[in-house]
């Protein structure tokens, strides 16, 4: 079994765990750090989510979702026009062309930085950008890029989702009653939470930890998912809130899932 794969084992197993304690009744669904979407599209694939909320601290993502969103067949074309193959030096070709046009904010960066993301996925867990890719995101070369069907499909399903920039401080201003939080921390490689460090460079997770206590008076609902045996920066603690309620799992020992109902 590979790694890939058995990454992508884990992150349906975090879908499972999510799903089952998901609430019943559910204004919106938002994830104010939505990645490459994974859990999403597999919540959403088991059950279809009430209005989605996604929003990601990564530009560069977002602006892919954006253009997959309203102009996929284009997308797809400034994929193949920007391919340079799967090989080392077709990654290192492509990063240099990102550099000399990145923050520009155009469908060619959009496309490269994707084919970047599938590119480093075979040399490591991660599993890329766009994780509903199975095939791409396996080391299949008969695949170099996700197909336009597929991109089309994806663009469907994102229809009805709301896509932000920005994370927890960008989806905050929309909260309502009976909305549904998911945030997901994941830890990086130095052993800080890439995720997190961006939102706590802005203060935006203190944020969130002081917003439980709103959240139970609104009814808002929120699981936090991070890995296992590891504290936040600057001890913002999810073990020490008294509003969090740690969920025992069976399976994964891996990472921790706390709930605030």
């Amino acid at each position: 079994m590979t790694e890939a794969i058995i990454y992508e084992e884990e992150f349906e197993e975090i879908s499972e765990d999510i799903s089952r304690f998901l609430p019943m009744e559910i204004n919106h669904y938002i994830e104010p750090i939505c990645g490459s979407m994974e859990t999403f599209i597999n919540l959403n694939l088991k059950k279809q989510l009430p209005f989605p909320v996604l929003s990601d601290p990564d530009n560069s993502l977002i602006s892919i979702y954006e253009y997959v969103k309203v102009m996929p067949e284009e997308f797809y074309q400034a994929m193949e026009n920007s391919y340079r193959g799967r090989t080392k030096g077709a990654l290192l070709a492509l990063r240099k062309r990102y550099r000399e046009i990145m923050n520009q904010g155009t469908m060619e960066e959009a496309a490269i930085y994707l084919q970047i993301n599938v590119l480093n996925a075979t040399r490591s867990k991660n599993l890329g950008i766009f994780g509903i890719f199975k095939d791409t995101t396996q080391g299949n070369k008969k695949r170099e890029f996700p197909t336009e069907t597929e991109i089309v499909e994806f663009s469907r399903m994102l229809q009805r989702t709301a896509i932000k920039r920005g994370s927890y401080r960008t989806v905050r201003r929309e909260l309502s009653k009976n909305d549904f939080i998911f945030l997901n921390l994941r830890k990086h490689r130095s052993g800080f939470y890439s995720s997190d460090r961006k939102i706590e460079q802005t203060g935006q997770f203190k944020i969130f930890m002081d917003d439980l206590e709103m959240f139970q008076k609104k009814n808002i609902r929120t699981i936090i998912k991070f890995p296992a045996k590891y504290r936040l920066i600057n001890n913002i603690g999810i073990h020490e809130s008294a509003n969090l309620n740690k969920i025992i799992l069976e399976k994964s020992k891996s990472y921790e899932i706390w709930k605030n109902f």
